[in-house]
C-alpha cells in the first residue's frame, strides 16, 4: 500500500510541477518588445531624379502579435537615396498601433535602394528600384 501511495504522490508531483518548469525561463522577446517588423513601400520603382519619393511603412509587433509599445525606437537606413533629413539614416519613435511611416527620397544614381528598419535587434529590409 505504501509503495502505491509513493508512486501516486510522485506522479502527482510530476503532473503539477513539470508544466511549471517548462513554462519558466527566458524568451527571446518580452511582451511589448519588437519581435517582428513588416515593411511596405507605396512604390517599388522610382525615377532616379533626386526628388521622387515613396512612403515606407514599418509595422512592429511583439512575440504575441500585438503592436509594440509607443515610443519604441525604429532606425531606418539606406544604401542609395535619403530620408527627410537628407541623410541615409533616420530614427523615429513608434506611435500608437505599432506603426510608423517615413518618406524615402530617390537618389540621382540609378540602382537598387535597400531600405532597412531595425528595432531592438530585429531588422527587415525592402528594395526600391531607381531607374
Amino acid at each position: 500500500m505504501r509503495k502505491n501511495y509513493i508512486q501516486y504522490l510522485l506522479l502527482l508531483v510530476l503532473v503539477l510541477i513539470l508544466p511549471l518548469l517548462f513554462s519558466c525561463g527566458d524568451t527571446d522577446s518580452e511582451e511589448g518588445e519588437t519581435a517582428s517588423i513588416t515593411l511596405t513601400a507605396s512604390k517599388t520603382t522610382l525615377p532616379a531624379d533626386g526628388v521622387s519619393s515613396a512612403a515606407i511603412t514599418a509595422l512592429l509587433k511583439d512575440a504575441a502579435g500585438n503592436a509594440v509599445e509607443e515610443g519604441t525606437v525604429v532606425r531606418f537606413s539606406t544604401n542609395l537615396g535619403s530620408f527627410p533629413n537628407g541623410a541615409q539614416n533616420y530614427s523615429m519613435n513608434i506611435q500608437s498601433g505599432g506603426q510608423v511611416t517615413i518618406s524615402f527620397i530617390a537618389a540621382e544614381t540609378p540602382g537598387t535602394a535597400l531600405i532597412a528598419a531595425t528595432s531592438e535587434g530585429i531588422s527587415q529590409a525592402i528594395e526600391i528600384t531607381l531607374e
